[in-house]
């Protein structure tokens, strides 16, 4: 045990800190990191999320496009039939 004066819990017995004691800065320190990384799991769920939408919006784009081109190709199929039986 130590002769400083710190740690709360103690603080009789060695006559240390009180409110201000080594044991509940250490406590506080503890309870920001946890703190800390709660936040740094929230963020990078939030950027996994968008990421996902982000992808999820190009497919749609890329897919919407494809419809396009495919709609496109049968207008002509069709044009090329009607031509033909004309002739």
């Amino acid at each position: 045990m130590r002769d400083e004066g710190g740690g709360g819990r103690r603080m009789e017995a060695e006559g240390g800190g009180g409110r201000r004691g080594r044991w509940r800065q250490e406590e506080k320190k503890k309870k920001v990191k946890k703190r800390e990384k709660k936040k740094k799991k929230k963020v990078k769920k939030k950027k996994e999320k968008k990421q996902v939408k982000k992808k999820r919006k190009k497919k749609v784009k890329i897919m919407e496009k494809k419809k396009k081109i495919k709609e496109k190709k049968k207008k002509i199929k069709e044009k090329k039939k009607k031509k033909k039986k004309r002739n």
